[in-house]
């Protein structure tokens, strides 16, 4: 039987583990697939585990997802379809969370601005904007200005984004 994840466990990682409890005599190995069930008959497929041991699910995306574990004969590598199980559980994977702010900063011109962002979540992806206006390829968590010009005044921001949400600095003001 698969002992982790429940079907009322709610993920909240990109990795989860799975854990699974056999019993009975002999030596066993399992098999799991995530989202696709197995074939009727032939060679399980999916990913082999050692009896007494577990595995990790891994690049889990928010939503629902149905894992599928099934007993093979270590000796024959068959399938055995009487021993198979699978639960169905939830990934609810957190929104980004900024937990540092860009900073305001007087300016002189000709120096050098750095403006960043430190944001918590998985799988962030970053978007910079000055005065509502997005800047083109400036997608990483510290915008640079070389060489400030009177022109680069403004209010800058950024726009955190993952699979599940995003959210917005504050504005940093130059």
């Amino acid at each position: 039987a698969i002992t982790s994840p429940t079907a009322s466990q709610q993920i909240t990682n990109v990795n989860a583990p799975l854990t699974v409890s056999i019993t009975g005599q002999g030596y066993h190995h399992w098999h799991y697939r995530l989202d696709s069930d197995f074939p009727t008959s032939g060679p399980a497929g999916g990913s082999m585990v050692m009896s007494g041991t577990s595995a990790t699910l891994t690049g889990l995306t928010s939503g629902t997802h149905t894992v599928h574990v099934a007993l093979v004969d270590a000796a024959h590598g068959l399938l055995s379809p009487s021993a198979t199980h699978s639960v169905t559980f939830t990934v609810a994977l957190p929104g980004p969370v900024i937990t540092t702010q860009p900073v305001s900063q007087i300016v002189s011109i000709g120096k050098t601005v750095n403006l960043s962002v430190t944001a918590t979540g998985s799988g962030l992806s970053y978007q910079w904007s000055r005065n509502g206006v997005d800047l083109q390829n400036e997608t990483a968590a510290t915008y640079t200005i070389p060489s400030f010009v009177l022109d680069y005044e403004g209010a800058y921001k950024v726009k955190v984004t993952n699979s599940t949400g995003s959210v917005y600095s504050d504005n940093a003001l130059l």
